[in-house]
């Protein structure tokens, strides 16, 4: 899943009975668009795989701890800059 505002802290799909809710991560209250990739195996061939090419690598979707890292990132960009020091106010 991908949020489409970068306010949104991350999502997570919950499973149900026929389907599946999605909640925000972090307590998050964005109540964000999002795109979603539905990826599943065909019945009969669950023992096969497809190949993975290089771009999936860089996929979030495909490998959440890159998303977890990105999240991790933004948060400490965003201490960052509410610890820095304005522009003139130098002692």
């Amino acid at each position: 899943m991908s949020p489409k505002w970068s306010s949104c802290k991350g999502l997570a799909a919950i499973p149900g009975t026929t389907g599946f809710d999605v909640g925000e991560l972090l307590d998050g209250t964005s109540n964000a668009a999002f795109a979603y990739r539905v990826v599943a195996k065909r019945k009969g061939f669950e023992d096969r795989s497809l190949d993975c090419c290089a771009a999936a690598e860089q996929d979030s979707c495909l490998f959440p701890e890159l998303r977890e890292k990105e999240l991790r990132e933004h948060e400490e960009k965003q201490e960052r800059m509410v610890h820095a020091t304005p522009v003139g106010s130098e002692e």
